[in-house]
């Protein structure tokens, strides 16, 4: 017997978060396809096991993140398992050209995010970070109070 939960499955849910800050055309907002990072989706834990974790730097006020290292690997995590899709991203050497998404392309496309506008890359973590985020809305006619 099945209760209806699987439309909490956060390895299916996904979302969209539009960013209209790093737009050549706020009209039409770059627009990131995510699913949630961590415990739920089943791509997030897979990636972690793939990638190995980089050294602890010798100065215990740095992190991992804080290597080359440490931020390739959460770069790809990222372009293999939360990134699924995007819109409105072109290149820069020819506006009119859509890229095309794919996961080399997420990599490169997250290294200059966090290169040059790094505030937005927090926002990006901190959407994804949020798996309430991800819960479907519920009618409340569908639970029998309207």
């Amino acid at each position: 017997m099945a209760f209806g939960l699987a439309r909490f499955d956060l390895n299916d849910l996904t979302r969209r978060i539009e960013f209209p800050e790093i737009s050549a055309d706020p009209k039409k907002p770059i627009t990131l396809i995510v699913r949630a990072a961590g415990e739920g989706n089943r791509a997030w834990t897979s990636a972690q096991f793939k990638r190995p974790v980089p050294e602890q730097p010798k100065d215990a006020t740095r992190t991992p993140w804080d290597t080359d290292a440490g931020r390739d690997r959460i770069v790809a995590i990222f372009a293999e398992a939360i990134l699924v899709g995007w819109e409105n991203v072109y290149d820069e050497a020819d506006p009119s050209n859509p890229v095309p998404f794919s996961v080399e392309a997420a990599e490169r496309f997250l290294r200059e995010l966090i290169a040059r506008v790094a505030d937005v890359w927090l926002r990006l973590w901190i959407e994804v970070d949020d798996r309430k985020k991800f819960r479907p809305t519920v009618d409340p006619v569908d639970l029998g109070k309207g």
